[in-house]
């Protein structure tokens, strides 16, 4: 889905800071020695670096697998505007970093993006600076916290492309084992939409090129907004996976839908209409509703008086439903009218065409007829002696 172009799995990253700002504190919190230099920003990012102070060389760090950027090629229009702004005004947020296991070095959980535009301004020998991390001594890398750090408020963040968040949530499905409505709910998203975003990292390799060049775009490039395919057209053929892969009968169309710019609604019908399924026809509203009314009921059934107040609301949503459900009766009624009566004016109008088509013919008969009477009375008489 099948899931209609949701706004929910696009505007994942804009939930973000509002949904982990409030952990982040909280994760702070339980640090015992979060460098204490983290607040002095200064303007000393660029290439010019004050030599009394200290920092961590870029060699010691590791992007973590809690950080977005994990394994990600950022886009270097983007990074090298990341630069240039920190090169002038310093940083204004300073990296989460967090100790290796065996001491040897840091793994990077927050700041992604800021941390290899400050390698790209400095070059690999170079070194993050006292005043531009945080070390969250509190923490290790196992620990499921991390996350909060990671998904912590980052106001130079870019917004990722689709591939790219797919590629987040799967990798913290699946090797960092969280759970999955935990994850939705930190990721401000439903669990519908993230396991979309996992069944999407995991057609990866056999999804057209198009596709895949389409869902690599991040809402910030400027070829997005021409962009054929988005995460609302994945979320289409999603609904119809077998084994948790896109059957080899759709492919075809997943071509078709890039060259001809479908729609989220032209590709539903088309991907039904192929699979012969009934939803190549939309329901009705009176169906809709019905359904709906139906569905709310078994509710109220089964919670009976244990949720008092839900099955109150319920019941008033059902009282709602069903005076919607009497107006669509009356508008699919007039309808129904109305093409009926279409119906018969043009069963009419075949009616006299045809008659009026055989007066045409009985017409061309009889001038014929009298034609043919006046060439034999023009003919001059026989003599019979002759």
């Amino acid at each position: 889905m099948p899931i209609t172009e949701s706004k929910d799995a696009m505007n994942t990253d804009s939930n973000l800071a509002e949904t982990a700002n409030n952990q982040t504190e909280r994760t702070e919190t339980m640090n015992s020695d979060t460098n204490p230099n983290a607040s002095n920003i200064n303007n000393a990012a660029s290439s010019g670096i004050a030599e009394q102070e200290h920092g961590i060389m870029f060699s010691e760090i590791k992007i973590s697998p809690w950080n977005r950027s994990y394994g990600i090629a950022h886009d270097d229009e983007s990074l090298k505007s990341l630069a240039d702004d920190i090169a002038q005004n310093g940083l204004s947020n300073p990296v989460g970093l967090v100790p290796m296991a065996d001491s040897s070095g840091y793994n990077l959980l927050a700041g992604g993006r800021r941390f290899e535009a400050l390698r790209k301004l400095r070059g690999d020998s170079g070194k993050i600076l006292d005043s531009e991390f945080v070390v969250h001594n509190g923490l290790m890398e196992t620990d499921e916290n991390c996350l909060f750090v990671a998904l912590g408020d980052d106001r130079q963040h870019c917004k990722s492309s689709p591939r790219d968040q797919a590629t987040y949530v799967e990798r913290l499905l699946d090797e960092k084992k969280v759970n999955q409505d935990k994850l939705a709910k930190m990721l401000g998203m439903s669990r519908h939409n993230v396991n979309r975003l996992n069944l999407l990292a995991k057609n990866f390799e056999i999804l057209p090129t198009t596709w895949l060049e389409d869902l690599s775009l991040s809402p910030s490039s400027p070829k997005a907004a021409k962009a054929a395919i988005k995460l609302g057209h994945w979320s289409e053929i999603a609904s119809y996976l077998k084994d948790g892969k896109v059957p080899s009968e759709l492919m075809p169309i997943l071509d078709s839908a890039h060259a001809e710019r479908m729609s989220t609604a032209a590709l539903r019908v088309e991907v039904a209409t192929k699979l012969g399924l009934d939803q190549a026809k939309p329901k009705s509203k009176v169906a809709s509703l019905e359904e709906g009314i139906r569905t709310i009921q078994r509710a109220v059934d089964m919670l009976g008086d244990l949720a008092p107040a839900m099955t109150e609301l319920m019941i008033e949503t059902i009282a709602s439903l069903k005076v919607k459900l009497v107006e669509a009766k009356a508008e699919e009624a007039a309808k129904r009218a109305a093409d009926e009566a279409e119906l018969k004016l043009k069963k009419a109008q075949e009616v006299a065409e045809k008659k009026a088509a055989k007066l045409l013919k009985a017409q061309q008969a009889a001038d014929e007829s009298r034609e043919a009477l006046e060439a034999l009375s023009a003919e001059p008489a026989v003599d019979a002696a002759a």
